[in-house]
């Protein structure tokens, strides 16, 4: 709870959605961080293991096979994408889901820093060949251990809400 990338994260939604009244985090493990969105009145994880959030609408749900359920006001997906095989249908997917989409990866990390995660190191290249287009804004954020995130938002070009009004 006392990273600074998800205080960047909220700052994100709330610069770009400030009117959003749905958000859903992606792979969220059910970390209870959506409580921190509290402008947002709807909130969704989805994930493949269970999970139960207090105040938050839980989907066991593998997110490729998943059919939304409606276009979010705002989309998270915060250190996923590094795990996946295919990161790129995954992330071409999340562009579907919402008005707005912030993703986060590991920068930079070592191969040897987290045994879990299949694409390190990740840069500003590789994520931009994951997503295929460009991204409206790009933040790298540092911890306190040192340890970097590049954090990413996303406007869905078909988009035409003014949820960021």
């Amino acid at each position: 709870h006392k990273l600074i990338y998800y205080r960047k994260v909220v700052y994100l939604a709330k610069k770009y959605s400030p009117n959003a009244k749905s958000i859903i985090d992606i792979g969220s493990f059910h970390t209870p961080y959506l409580h921190r969105f509290g402008w947002i009145p709807e909130k969704v994880s989805l994930d493949k293991r269970p999970g139960n959030l207090k105040g938050v609408r839980v989907i066991q749900a593998d997110f490729i096979k998943w059919k939304p359920d409606k276009v979010y006001d705002v989309v998270l997906c915060l250190q996923v994408l590094e795990h996946l095989e295919n990161p790129r249908h995954f992330v071409q997917k999340l562009l579907k889901c919402g008005h707005f989409i912030i993703i986060s990866v590991p920068y930079l990390w070592t191969s040897s820093m987290y045994h879990r995660h299949i694409h390190d190191p990740i840069d500003e290249k590789k994520l931009q060949k994951w997503i295929g287009r460009p991204w409206d804004e790009a933040v790298i954020v540092k911890e306190k251990n040192g340890v970097e995130r590049l954090i990413v938002v996303l406007k869905n070009p078909k988009d035409k809400s003014n949820i960021s009004n």
